[in-house]
């Protein structure tokens, strides 16, 4: 279960770090630097909580 959000959350790294390096120059960094620390925000809560949901499913008899 962890697993899937420590890979997640460093594929977002990479993905927030790049963007930094590749965009840092334009005057519309810091919205997308928003955007992108949202959208890591959202995508790791949607996965914990989907997991979540998945693991503590009682299986039906």
């Amino acid at each position: 279960m962890k697993n899937i959000l420590i890979l997640s959350a460093m594929i977002w790294v990479v993905v927030i770090l790049l963007a930094s390096y590749l965009y840092s120059d334009t005057e519309n960094y810091k919205y997308l630097f928003g955007v992108l620390l949202v959208a890591a925000g959202l995508q790791n809560a949607l996965i914990y909580s989907a997991l979540k949901n998945e693991f503590y499913k009682k299986p039906k008899p």
